[in-house]
């Protein structure tokens, strides 16, 4: 199949967040194996299809964005899992009772300690390489992506209005986010043969310069137009629309 192949923005976390949960999960797994229900067979399917997943991604058959994407139905199973195993172990006898407690309590001192960045130890951004300092990466990516600006402004939505309602979005550059992209492509639905090529942005500016573009949107406040400003040449071009966020320009009869 064509496309599976390609990467993508995701969260990207193959073991380091999960591995505090197996335990209890492996231990669910012992008691249950020999029980057939429904829970069974769904987990133990899912566990299989992940492993020829795994086959397939490091046969580079399929991407990491596309393996992970399984990780948004694995997660809430491994936490069944983990919570049904750690129930079943609390209940069998006092000792076990002790052990329990003890894990969730150091499992929720962990938690906050990395959240909090206290200790250097847990102190490890969620895109360094993956290790055992980074299990409780999870909680850290969502809480910078809660800390982050606005995905989209009212100013820039306002821009992308203009857009809609007077010029023609196929022959126009877009200076945005990637994490934008799917607010444009919503909103410029009727118009839009194809997304903005943040991979090759470079390449893209240079077509402005060219010419090969007649309009370009540029969202001030964003990296991808503070890191390449310098490269975009407005000049000779005609401002068409402003607010206190963006700017678009026309550049004349497109070649």
């Amino acid at each position: 199949m064509e496309g599976i192949d390609n990467e993508g923005y995701i969260y990207r976390n193959m073991w380091s967040t999960i591995i505090l949960f197996v335990p209890f999960g492996i231990y669910y797994i012992i008691r249950k194996i020999r029980k057939v229900n429904f829970n069974t067979i769904f987990i133990y399917g899912t566990i299989i299809y992940t492993i020829l997943l795994f086959v397939l991604y490091k046969t580079n058959n399929i991407s990491s964005y596309y393996y992970c994407k399984m990780y948004y139905l694995i997660w809430p199973i491994i936490i069944y899992m983990s919570t049904s195993g750690l129930i079943e172990f609390y209940n069998k006898r006092m000792l076990n009772k002790f052990i329990a407690i003890i894990l969730l309590v150091m499992y929720v001192a962990i938690m906050f300690l990395y959240i909090r960045n206290i200790t250097y130890f847990f102190n490890k951004a969620y895109y360094e390489k993956e290790d055992i300092t980074t299990i409780m990466g999870i909680f850290n990516i969502n809480k910078a992506l809660l800390e982050m600006p606005k995905l989209i402004t009212s100013e820039e939505i306002d821009c992308l209005e203009y857009v809609e309602n007077n010029i023609d979005s196929s022959k126009t550059l877009f200076i945005i986010i990637p994490r934008q992209e799917d607010w444009k492509q919503v909103m410029l639905y009727n118009q839009m043969p194809h997304g903005t090529d943040f991979g090759n942005i470079n390449k893209e500016i240079e077509k402005w310069n060219n010419g090969e573009y007649e309009y370009i949107v540029l969202f001030k406040n964003r990296n991808t137009y503070k890191v390449n400003k310098e490269k975009i040449n407005v000049e000779g071009a005609k401002e068409i629309y402003s607010n206190n966020e963006t700017q678009i320009f026309k550049k004349g009869e497109i070649l």
